[in-house]
């Protein structure tokens, strides 16, 4: 019973491996067709294929640079067998091949149903929506296509290989370039044929035929088409032909010229606002411990509304500069940020640095004050998730404002102190890279610090508790609004920060570069790219411009059969004459003249 259940299969294999009759037939573009569907379906549908990984995604996996093992070892294991198969046609080992088909028929089976058993059957089997269902189609038709193939034996035509038929047509010439722009994917062929075909040719040899074969097919595609699509002589180039094509040409290159600079403007109209989250100003005085630092979040940012847009608008409307910078933002990118004047910190300096201070502040010597401000934004919107900058300025010697701030250290004055221009009221906050510098445009004159906020500051005193003997400080800086009679201070210091816009976060790679970095990184690489096609062509000449290549298309076939057949001697040989062929421009002509009646 046993040898009646499997002589079938035994009787079916001898008939596959020794058959009577079988015209020889190619189908492996058609294998390597399905195969290639089947790579991309495990690329970019790998999440259908485990139980915990639906609706993941290889983007944005990638974008993470977070990559799972199963993510890398699916595409890896198809790819290799792909190579394999591959090896194995090159080689028409039709035994082997037999038994790999086996292999890999047999793991097909277990993974698909094994899948679909444990933890991904579902209730769709819509071709359009399951990957599953995809991967089983295209898989049987590549598992038909090999059975086929072994049929009727392995007919390895080299001159095949770079289309999808041995036809001279230009689709064969334009898909041999896209293939070629493939990163190593015709020098993995390469070297993948030399490794796995019998032949008498080193290496490089093997390359250089390679690439004369490649020059030959295209110029054979090109002369037939001329032949199909002949063009009269003295006839000036159609219309369409000039304003269609050489149109278009003129187009892309100027939409790449100015790419950058329209990629940015779009970025600043049509991007997203970024407002900060958060923002921090510190106040410190000759390097000592600083005097104020204070935060501002949610309620204590508030973006200006179309009302308080046009007043500022109003207010600016006599000079040009600061009409040009407003005119770049809208209300939605302009917020304002309060920040409460009593420092979230009690002043800890200790009775040392405190003697130093008040000397400091009785010497000579000029004193530094530092104030620097910072704005935190949410990372995920693309832009840099800090951007700030600091100023500075010394109060030299005689300056009433060091009396009074050494007369607050000693506990002799209880009035506020009053310090001019100590902060920027306009900031604009870049929205990648860069600072938060002060906007010099709103400000009468650029760079003067003299447009800057005045304050008043403030030691306080207070005791720990009523229980606890001691007492903490800390400081009040206030802001000081109007002139003459309207002036007061206000319980807060108040900037207006303008948020340049940020692009989606699906262009936030490219603006990041901004518009040098555009320009150096593409613009410059799309240019030498480009300048490849369009300069040195008189060197090439030569070799381009053949009349009629039949005569070396020829050689180049010869070539192939008689390595096919195993005349390797007869291989070198022919492939010595080709070589000297393009070493003999005098030989190349005669080789290439036209036919003559």
């Amino acid at each position: 019973r046993t040898k009646k259940f499997f002589n079938p299969v035994f009787l079916f294999y001898y008939r596959l491996l020794h058959p009577k009759y079988s015209a020889v037939t190619d189908v492996y573009v058609l294998i390597f067709l399905c195969d290639f569907i089947n790579f991309i379906i495990v690329i970019f549908g790998y999440w259908a294929f485990g139980k915990h990984s639906a609706g993941a995604d290889v983007m944005s996996s990638i974008s993470e640079n977070q990559v799972d093992l199963h993510v890398y070892l699916m595409p890896l294991t198809h790819f290799q067998s792909s190579d394999l198969d591959e090896t194995l046609y090159y080689s028409a080992v039709t035994d082997v091949y037999v038994l790999i088909f086996l292999c890999d028929f047999i793991n097909f089976i277990i993974v698909i149903f094994g899948y679909w058993a444990f933890g991904v059957r579902t209730s769709c089997y819509d071709f359009s929506t399951s990957w599953l269902v995809q991967m089983y189609v295209f898989a049987s038709t590549f598992f038909l296509r090999n059975k086929l193939q072994m049929v009727n034996f392995f007919c390895y035509e080299e001159q095949n290989v770079f289309g999808l038929s041995v036809e001279y047509i230009l689709v064969q010439c334009t898909f041999l370039p896209s293939f070629q722009v493939v990163p190593f994917l015709v020098e993995l062929r390469y070297v993948m044929d030399w490794v796995w075909t019998d032949t008498t040719l080193g290496l490089s040899s093997w390359l250089q035929m390679e690439d004369i074969y490649a020059n030959i097919f295209c110029l054979k595609c090109m002369r037939e088409a001329e032949k199909r699509y002949p063009i009269p002589r003295g006839v000036k180039k159609k219309a369409m032909v000039k304003y269609g094509a050489g149109g278009l040409l003129v187009f892309l290159l100027i939409i790449i010229i100015w790419f950058p600079l329209l990629f940015m403007s779009l970025v600043n109209t049509a991007g997203l606002p970024n407002h900060p989250i958060d923002a921090t100003i510190e106040i410190a005085m000759g390097g000592y411990q600083p005097l104020f630092k204070m935060s501002a979040q949610q309620q204590y940012l508030r973006g200006v509304d179309q009302e308080e847009y046009d007043n500022m608008f109003r207010r600016f409307l006599i000079d040009p500069n600061a009409m040009t910078f407003l005119s770049r933002y809208e209300a939605v990118d302009i917020v304002k940020v309060k920040i409460d004047g009593n420092s979230r910190s009690i002043w800890g300096i200790s009775p040392p640095s405190r003697h130093a201070m008040l000397n400091d502040l009785l010497s000579d010597n000029p004193i530094t004050v530092r104030v620097e401000w910072q704005f935190t934004r949410d990372p995920t919107t693309g832009s840099s998730e800090f951007a700030g900058d600091e100023y500075s300025f010394q109060i030299l010697q005689g300056d009433p404002q060091r009396l009074k701030l050494a007369a607050m250290l000693n506990g002799t004055l209880q009035e506020p102190v009053e310090i001019y221009n100590l902060f920027p009221k306009y900031v604009k906050v870049p929205g990648v890279k860069g600072v938060a510098r002060p906007a010099n445009e709103l400000m009468t004159a650029p760079g003067n610090r003299l447009d800057f906020s005045n304050v008043t500051v403030r030691l306080n005193h207070s005791r720990v508790t009523e229980e606890l003997e001691g007492e903490v400080e800390w400081w009040t800086v206030q802001e000081l609004v109007g002139v003459g009679p309207d002036r007061r201070s206000m319980p807060y210091m108040e900037m207006i920060t303008f948020n340049d816009k940020v692009s989606p976060p699906e262009f936030s790679f490219l603006a990041g570069y901004g518009i040098v970095g555009l320009y150096l990184s593409l613009v410059l690489v799309v240019g030498k790219f480009v300048r490849m096609f369009v300069s040195g062509i008189s060197y090439r000449i030569m070799f381009t411009e053949m009349p009629n290549v039949d005569r070396i298309l020829k050689l180049c076939l010869d070539i192939f059969l008689v390595r096919e057949t195993g005349e390797l001697s007869l291989e070198e040989d022919l492939f010595s004459k080709l070589i000297f062929l393009y070493r003999s421009p005098e030989t190349m002509i005669k080789w290439s003249k036209e036919k003559t009646s």
